[in-house]
């Protein structure tokens, strides 16, 4: 079954991307540079989730009604 995963890019008003450094223990992506985001959980919509992760992977609080714009890619 295909997983769905939220990614967020965050940009301040100067044109900085936060971008996170995954630790050595993460299970995938280990010393990885990562946007912020997971896995979409069941009965949960993208936006939410993407809110979620962020806030749990940064503590950064975002409105999941305000995101400016989607894009969508499979992966095999």
């Amino acid at each position: 079954m295909n997983k769905v995963v939220a990614k967020t890019l965050i940009k301040d008003a100067n044109g900085l991307i936060l971008v996170l450094h995954r630790s050595k223990t993460h299970p995938k992506f280990a010393e990885h540079f990562d946007l912020p985001g997971g896995e979409v959980e069941k009965n949960e919509k993208w936006p939410e989730a993407a809110a979620r992760e962020v806030l749990e992977e940064t503590g950064i609080i975002i409105d999941s009604t305000k995101f400016k714009q989607i894009y969508t890619k499979k992966y095999p």
